[in-house]
């Protein structure tokens, strides 16, 4: 029988007894799987600290789950622990797999959509609008195609969907320890845990560590400030909200392996919309909020917004 892979999308099938990431039915006395790693939380009490929704609602970090199979659940937590112990280890990311840093992420962002389309069905039921574009829907089917990895074997060097940066941050009393910050539509993930934080972009297939290339080459394995860690996150949000490309693959499974070739891997056209330094200055005031930039600050030369790269 062909193998095939979990695609709760075809019928928005979002439930309570099938687990998210392989489809399979669960039993009543299947435990839950928290979005954000309970070690992350507990190092952080976040459980109780509120989280908003994209609808403007509250929830709290504990309250975030999803329903899981012990298999799936099994592989997850080998992973979790792989990250931990390298957020830990002074170098332990640099050393760790690319890949199971994309994972790792990968699973919080997708946990983050499964909580948000489950939300506005329920909305919708409700009678509220809920639409979701056919390019975001393949976006998603994608990532949880690439997260299916976790459970089988995968075979995708060719077809790296993501840009990772690993960045190190002078101490600073400026910024709190922990620093979440994900845009689904862009699918952007920042994770900071006190002076290490991940930047990734979840499927852009490397797009952007060749847009950044330049100034990510001169910061790259030094410490760099608390400031010039949000400009360079605000340029790299903001460019992937630049990105004009939906990225295309094929997925084969074939005896527990999963074969991945981008069908469009090559851009055949500019694959970021033009740069407008005024809008880039309003993402760049919002990152750097904790030190009162105002837009014109950022302006004073509209073809020149200020840096913290600059001496």
């Amino acid at each position: 029988m062909q193998q095939t892979l979990y695609n709760p999308f075809i019928n928005f099938e979002f439930r309570a007894n099938t687990c998210f990431l392989t489809g399979e039915k669960l039993d009543e006395a299947s435990a839950p799987l928290y979005i954000f790693p309970e070690w992350l939380m507990d190092a952080f009490e976040l459980k109780e600290q509120p989280f908003k929704l994209l609808d403007e609602t509250y929830t709290t970090y504990g309250k975030l789950s999803l329903p899981c199979s012990q298999k799936a659940k099994e592989k997850i937590e080998l992973l979790q622990n792989e990250v931990a112990d390298a957020f830990e280890n002074p170098t332990g990311l640099a050393q760790i797999s690319e890949w199971t840093l994309f994972f790792w992420s990968g699973l919080i962002s997708y946990g983050l959509i499964y909580k948000e389309v489950k939300h506005g069905l329920i909305n919708q039921q409700r009678g509220e609008i809920f639409d979701l574009s056919p390019a975001l829907v393949e976006k998603f089917k994608n990532l949880l195609f690439f997260l299916q990895g976790i459970i089988f074997e995968i075979d995708a060097e060719e077809a790296k969907p993501f840009s990772l940066f690993i960045l190190n941050v002078e101490n600073d009393e400026s910024l709190a320890p922990f620093e979440h910050r994900n845009e689904i539509n862009t699918m952007t993930f920042l994770l900071r845990i006190k002076s290490k934080a991940i930047l990734i972009c979840l499927q852009d297939n490397g797009a952007n560590k060749i847009y950044h290339q330049n100034l990510f080459e001169k910061i790259n394995n030094q410490p760099i400030t608390a400031k010039q860690l949000q400009e360079f996150c605000a340029k790299v949000f903001y460019a992937n909200y630049l990105f004009n490309q939906i990225m295309q693959y094929d997925f084969v499974l074939h005896q527990d392996k999963i074969y991945v070739s981008a069908l469009n891997g090559f851009f055949t056209k500019a694959p970021f919309d033009e740069w407008v330094n005024k809008t880039y200055a309003q993402v760049l005031e919002a990152f750097w909020k904790p030190w009162n930039y105002t837009l014109m600050d950022i302006l004073k030369d509209p073809n020149n917004p200020i840096s913290a790269f600059e001496s």
